[in-house]
């Protein structure tokens, strides 16, 4: 775990398949799994971009699971991330709810929430 917390706070994008790995072979509750998602966090862009690339072909839930809370933390705001924190509330409506209020688009109300008022 203090190894991901490093790659992080060193800020070198070649760690980020690195830490994709751990996120496919960790399960989520796993203390592992946290660190690798926090780690992809600090790293930003460089990590946004790989966990976009990498969400459509995730070979395990864990992997998407972990791919979709680092996109919910992350300071870019783009279609496709939402349009991904979106698909992940139709598969998971709890925890994509929790993913789109992390991320904190404003857009996200309109389709999925007005109606629970």
């Amino acid at each position: 775990m203090h190894a991901a917390k490093l790659l992080g706070i060193l800020g070198d994008a070649q760690a980020v398949p690195v830490l994709l790995q751990m996120l496919e072979h960790f399960e989520v509750i796993d203390g592992y799994h946290q660190e690798a998602e926090d780690a992809l966090v600090a790293l930003g862009h460089p990590a946004t971009r790989a966990c976009l690339k990498a969400y459509p072909t995730a070979s395990s839930e864990d992997l998407r699971q972990g791919i979709v809370a680092v996109l919910s933390r992350s300071t870019e705001k783009n279609e496709h991330i939402y349009h991904i924190l979106l698909e992940f509330f139709e598969q998971s409506t709890e925890l994509g709810a929790i993913y789109l209020a992390q991320y904190g688009d404003p857009q996200a109300i309109q389709p999925r929430f007005k109606g629970l008022r």
